[in-house]
């Protein structure tokens, strides 16, 4: 009886491991196979409970003249082995995936640097391609921030792109891709048509002046846009609508700032 008790409490514990990997964890290939070891031992333990409980058998803990016995210990250290293995495995998948997340962000605002921004840009443009959906870009830049840098320091200036690149992600959909170019300029890439990128465009614009009522001097910051969107045909055609958003954001700088401006 005292086999089937220990069986039973470590079919427990290790029942507890599946559901956290259940619930808890991505589901990729590796939490899947962990999950079908884990799963295994707990059947295993499930087994050699249900055998001991029989007095018949009268099992001990390293029978080794009981067949079955010797089958579920094999078996439960073998799997008890690869899963061993596989958290090891998982621990370096985590460490990987922090470098490469790390790798992807721009350190300051924490949102993708131009680098990650064009790779996904490459991949929603190919799905739009294939779909034949609209796709728009919002090339983003704020007015006079070299003034703020100048006067305020570079310290506070940097305060200024945290704080616009915080307002920009609770605007912008989950989907939406949102990168840093470099300096004072960023870009949002959507899956949508014109009318939505306008929309999207004018509530960030409007937020940034908003933000400014009561605020100090040094935080002083509107934005300017400028907005393309188009069905692209070719992996190019994101590229050109980059420019062309961006041939947008000059204009909309020469005509005063603080404005959006759609090709």
């Amino acid at each position: 009886m005292k086999v089937a008790v220990a069986s039973l409490f470590c079919a427990l514990i290790y029942s507890t491991v599946v559901c956290s990997f259940l619930l808890f964890s991505s589901r990729t290939n590796l939490h899947q196979t962990l999950v079908l070891i884990f799963g295994s031992v707990v059947l295993l333990l499930l087994v050699r409970c249900y055998v001991a409980a029989n007095p018949e058998n009268n099992m001990t803990l390293f029978d080794r003249e009981n067949l079955i016995t010797s089958l579920t210990l094999l078996g439960i250290f073998g799997f008890l082995f690869a899963a061993g293995f596989g958290q090891l495995l998982l621990l370096k998948q985590h460490d990987d995936d922090r470098l490469k997340e790390a790798a992807s962000k721009d350190p300051l605002t924490n949102v993708y640097n131009r680098r990650a921004f064009f790779e996904h840009v490459e991949h929603f443009a190919n799905m739009a391609i294939r779909d034949r959906s609209c796709i728009s870009f919002l090339m983003i830049d704020l007015d006079n921030f070299k003034s703020i840098n100048d006067n305020f320091g570079h310290d506070h200036g940097d305060k200024v792109l945290i704080d616009f690149s915080e307002k920009v992600s609770q605007l912008i959909r989950r989907e939406d891709v949102f990168g840093r170019f470099g300096g004072e300029e960023f870009c949002v890439m959507m899956a949508c048509g014109k009318d939505k990128a306008m929309e999207v465009a004018e509530r960030i614009r409007l937020a940034m002046t908003s933000h400014l009522v009561g605020r100090p001097e040094s935080d002083y910051c509107t934005v300017s846009i400028g907005v393309c969107s188009d069905v692209p045909e070719s992996s190019g055609c994101a590229d050109r609508m980059i420019v062309v958003a961006d041939g947008c954001l000059y204009k909309a700088k020469q005509e005063g700032r603080n404005r959006v401006l759609c090709a």
